[in-house]
């Protein structure tokens, strides 16, 4: 049985459910688009935002996408390392304070899927928490961690995913 779907916007969806094979587990399926059929040969850059407010989700998706990147939302903290480890996005827009399970795991466990991924992290308590956020990036060898404080701006999202 299907637990959760996603889909980003060139209908590329991950469909995590609780068997593999009719083994108990969790899998996570990933149905990829065939690059031949599409006759496209340029690579869309691919961002996984992860935050639990809707809102956020749907303003980084609108900005992303208007500057050329595949976009996949997660909401549920929970799931977003296994839903990177299938897009295989090159850049992560994460928020740091989230209920349940803390950005900042979700941060150490998509470095250790893959060191070398753009990050922007985001919050909206303080420059405490993006502080610590930026700590995890370094001790994984990743120094392109960015951060932006909630609220904020449009123009400040995007001059940050043009820059990086």
């Amino acid at each position: 049985p299907v637990i959760k779907e996603f889909c980003d916007s060139s209908m590329r969806c991950c469909t995590i459910s609780d068997t593999t094979n009719g083994v108990p587990g969790m899998a996570l399926a990933v149905a990829e688009l065939d690059s031949k059929a599409t006759g496209s040969t340029t690579e869309l850059r691919r961002l996984l935002v992860v935050d639990d407010q809707k809102g956020i989700t749907k303003i980084v998706r609108a900005i992303a996408g208007d500057l050329g990147y595949e976009v996949m939302e997660i909401n549920d903290a929970a799931l977003a390392a296994e839903a990177f480890a299938a897009f295989k996005p090159d850049t992560l827009v994460l928020d740091i304070i989230m209920p349940e399970t803390d950005g900042l795991d979700v941060l150490n466990e998509v470095l250790v899927i893959d060191p070398s991924v753009k990050v922007v992290l985001i919050s909206g308590y303080g420059d405490t928490f993006l502080r610590l956020g930026r700590s995890v990036s370094d001790f994984h060898g990743n120094s392109t961690a960015r951060v932006l404080r909630k609220p904020f701006r449009a123009d400040e999202l995007r001059a940050l995913l043009m820059e990086i």
